[in-house]
């Protein structure tokens, strides 16, 4: 059956997010709604047309909105949050890449340009961090063994595949680098042999500092295309369930600016995404920040089902061309290569973008080639005990072991519709590590009776969030443990009673939570 996650990024429908320009690049924002391969551009909408989805089944949605129209109890509780979340972006003004007063290296304000939010002057660390880590490396790497930390630099030089492991076990190895262990966030590469000296009157080059965030994030473009995806998946879950023109015609605003109206459009590319400055003009971690990206294609899918939408076929046929041109950019550019070979979760959430969006556009060659990596995703991320060594070297381990875990759950989904050999969902790699061993693992630190936290996390992990909420928080777990209710069954073939009673901890109100209009009833 097709489902959805959510989260995130992940990562979701419906729509507000705490705080709205702060988004962790393990977040999913959920509310998946996109679509296969349209057979007609001439659609016909009728009252209680099924939208075109790939992670929710879209014959629940349309039994979930007849529901919410003759008003069951369980529907109307649920429907009251989806139209609380909408109405916080109603009447939002539309976004664009063109608002930024920064222009990105292309000369061209079309060119989608964030910062890698990690990464601060040299000659100023955040309050309370220690100073800059030496930006020469001198003493980045303990035996020989395995490359520089990404503190220290942009990944660059050669060498990397030659080393024990090759790329993908570069930087997993129990490295001490700066006083901690190696967790860079792509796939490691030898640095250069020397590095740039901090220049104290410009900051250059700027340092990474794991986990805390430079606000001038909000110079460019990040914090507007999270507000937009969040805003369309809330307005289109609300004009699709409600019935609401007021809803659908803002989230088509919204798409139409940001993605098709030739003044304001953004480029289909990532190129200046991360950018470092000082050392990079943009960095394949970009990718990271587009995640969502399928559950806003799974909206669009929403909102043409929507009876009374304005979104029409031949905006639904420019978007499709749009997401076509990206979809070659993440599957040819330098940076789109190095993501998909990213060690940690950022190569999970690649593949399940590549998913989402090929199926979007049609692009079956696309879709095999990311399902033909699912199970050495499994054997690389997850051990044997079902942790995420990758995440957990992180100052935010709790944080990116949820926000992989997301991950793992859209690519075993959308996956899952391929027919292959072996669902991901029982899949267990020969070292021992699999999907359900994940979700065991982390369980044990949530709900009653949980566990305290082992590992670092710098900043709280959030006890509740809203459906639509772009950072990572307990509430997250909801969706992911629903699903897991169904998916390993208890022996009666009912719903496993371990995860649907942890399900039903994580959430605060989960009686009227959007989901239960997303998610058949357990």
């Amino acid at each position: 059956m097709r489902w959805i996650i959510v989260l995130s990024v992940s990562v979701v429908v419906c729509g507000v997010r705490g705080v709205r320009a702060t988004v962790e690049e393990g977040v999913s924002v959920t509310g998946q709604l996109t679509s296969l391969a349209l057979t007609s551009l001439t659609w016909q909408r009728t009252p209680f047309s099924q939208p075109t989805t790939v992670l929710y089944d879209p014959a629940w949605l349309v039994q979930a909105r007849s529901a919410v129209r003759t008003g069951e109890a369980w529907a109307a509780a649920a429907w009251s949050t989806v139209k609380t979340e909408a109405d916080q972006w109603v009447d939002m003004a539309s976004l664009s890449v063109m608002q930024k007063s920064v222009l990105p290296p292309s000369g061209s304000k079309h060119s989608y340009m964030s910062l890698d939010k990690y990464y601060w002057p040299c000659n100023k660390p955040p309050a309370g961090v220690a100073d800059a880590p030496d930006p020469t490396c001198a003493t980045g790497v303990s035996d020989n063994l395995v490359c520089c930390v990404h503190s220290c630099g942009v990944c660059g030089g050669s060498g990397c595949s030659d080393r024990p492991g090759g790329k993908p076990g570069c930087c997993l190895s129990n490295v001490v680098a700066s006083g901690r262990k190696c967790n860079d966030v792509g796939p490691p590469c030898v640095m250069n042999s020397s590095q740039p000296t901090c220049n104290q009157t410009t900051g250059l080059p700027y340092v990474r500092h794991d986990g805390v965030t430079n606000p001038e994030m909000s110079l460019y473009d990040h914090d507007r295309l999270i507000n937009m995806t969040t805003a369309v998946i809330a307005l289109a879950s609300a004009a699709f369930f409600g019935d609401a023109p007021e809803y659908g015609a803002t989230a088509a605003r919204l798409l139409r600016v940001w993605f098709i109206d030739e003044d304001s459009r953004m480029e289909p590319n990532l190129d200046f995404g991360h950018f470092i400055p000082g050392v990079a003009n943009g960095s394949h971690g970009a990718v990271i920040d587009t995640h969502s990206w399928g559950e806003l294609l799974d909206a669009e899918g929403m909102l043409r089902a929507a009876p009374s939408t304005t979104w029409t076929d031949a905006e639904h046929t420019a978007l499709q061309a749009w997401f076509t041109e990206y979809l070659s950019w993440l599957q040819t550019s330098a940076n789109g290569n190095l993501e998909r070979e990213s060690a940690n979760n950022h190569g999970v959430w690649f593949d399940a973008q590549v998913l989402a969006v090929g199926r979007f556009v049609g692009d079956s060659s696309a879709v095999a080639a990311a399902v033909a990596r699912a199970e050495g995703r499994v054997s690389l991320e997850i051990e044997p005990n079902g942790t995420f060594p990758a995440e957990l070297a992180r100052t935010k381990a709790w944080s990116y072991s949820n926000f992989a875990l997301d991950a793992f759950f859209h690519v075993a989904t959308l996956s899952d519709t391929e027919g292959t050999a072996q669902s991901l969902w029982t899949f267990t790699s020969s070292k021992g590590g699999s999907i359900r061993k994940a979700v065991d693992w982390q369980i044990q630190f949530l709900g009653e009776g949980a566990k305290p936290w082992p590992y670092p996390q710098i900043e709280p992990f959030g006890s509740n969030c809203t459906v639509s909420m772009v950072t990572q928080c307990v509430g997250s777990y909801y969706p992911i443990l629903r699903r897991a209710s169904e998916i390993w069954p208890a022996s009666n073939g009912k719903p496993n009673p371990t995860y649907a009673s942890k399900a039903a901890q994580v959430l605060a109100n989960a009686a009227s939570s959007p989901y239960n209009l997303l998610l058949p009833p357990q």
